[in-house]
């Protein structure tokens, strides 16, 4: 799960031009290598299992990255973003 705030960070970088500091980075390598090492010892590995996971991250960090450009695009209110998502 943690795979889609990653892509959804590396997503604002590149579609948006918004940079992260060096402590947000540090909490990223922590929490991706927490995940790591929880993956090595997974006793039920499963390709379809990882693949459909995969695709979730993938989504999750598609629609939030859509959402943001949407509401900056049109000039949203707040309340009109909350009750987008």
């Amino acid at each position: 799960k943690q795979l889609a705030n990653l892509l959804t960070v590396g997503g604002e970088w590149y579609f948006f031009g918004k940079h992260v500091s060096g402590g947000v980075l540090l909490a990223f390598a922590v929490m991706i290598s927490g995940a790591l090492l929880a993956t090595a010892n997974d006793l039920a590995f499963s390709v379809a299992g990882y693949a459909w996971q995969s695709a979730n991250c993938f989504a999750t960090s598609s629609y939030v990255l859509y959402l943001k450009h949407a509401t900056q695009s049109i000039d949203m209110s707040k309340f009109g973003v909350s009750s987008l998502s």
